[in-house]
């Protein structure tokens, strides 16, 4: 961690040519670590620097050509560098966010979920596709297992069927907690490292399962307002498609828990 902070702080006074007084852990998940950059001017910013256990499946790249495309949105965040060979990103800093989680209420959920749709809506004009059981094949070459559960074939092969149904839409596709900013009525998603093509369930399922929203009546809640339809088809292929978000999310943790022990 002290490695890091001087990494950190190093970096930043070298691009932004400010001091650094302080540096903080704002957020972890599997890919980066979000710091939040205090400087001797009390000016603030953040920036992710990603793990080197999952790094070789990240195209930063690419990642940068997106976010050109999503800083012309009104859900990104204003973003002051990005080095697309080691992944480092600097952006404005977002005070009074909320978390997403299990506890969050039914409005701020129905809220994300609005914004959600209306990111899927907006004309980005790529052309990137995501492609999950690509995504899993990876990991587990790189854990050097064949399988990652006992029903495997199973869930990938039903979650084809069901994305098969649906049109496809550009989404974010790593919805997780710390890739949601909430702020009063504000909603902002970060961290475009994964986004391409896929179906609408999939950002849902994976904001709702990371965030520890599993009960029934939320879960349909959140359907009904993305989709406007009652229709009990959303929930059976929801189930579907989370179960291979869960396979998704899981394989990633372990992989970077793999890579650092």
């Amino acid at each position: 961690m002290e490695q890091n902070i001087e990494k950190i702080k190093s970096i930043y006074e070298s691009v932004m040519a400010l001091k650094v007084s302080d540096v903080k852990l704002l957020s972890e998940n599997s890919l980066h670590c979000n710091y939040l950059i205090t400087t001797n001017l009390a000016n603030f910013a953040v920036l992710r620097l990603p793990k080197e256990s999952t790094s070789s499946f990240q195209d930063f790249v690419k990642e940068y050509k997106i976010t050109l495309k999503t800083q012309q949105t009104p859900f990104d965040i204003e973003c002051y560098y990005f080095d697309t060979t080691e992944g480092v990103k600097i952006t404005k800093y977002i005070a009074t966010t909320q978390i997403l989680n299990k506890d969050s209420s039914e409005r701020t959920i129905e809220n994300v979920t609005v914004a959600i749709k209306n990111f899927h809506n907006f004309n980005y004009n790529l052309d990137y596709s995501f492609n999950v059981i690509e995504k899993i094949n990876l990991i587990k070459h790189a854990l050097g297992v064949d399988m990652l559960v006992e029903n495997e074939k199973e869930i990938l092969n039903n979650f084809e069927t069901v994305r098969k149904t649906y049109p496809s839409v550009f989404c974010h596709n790593y919805l997780l907690p710390t890739n949601i900013l909430i702020r009063n009525n504000d909603i902002f998603f970060i961290n475009y490292i994964f986004f391409g093509k896929n179906i609408a369930l999939f950002d849902l399922a994976v904001m709702l399962t990371s965030c520890g929203i599993n009960d029934k009546r939320t879960v349909s809640n959140v359907l009904l307002h993305y989709f406007r339809d009652s229709n009990d088809k959303y929930y059976r292929d929801y189930l579907i498609v989370k179960r291979v978000v869960d396979l998704y999310l899981n394989s990633l943790s372990k992989l970077s828990l793999d890579k650092i022990l």
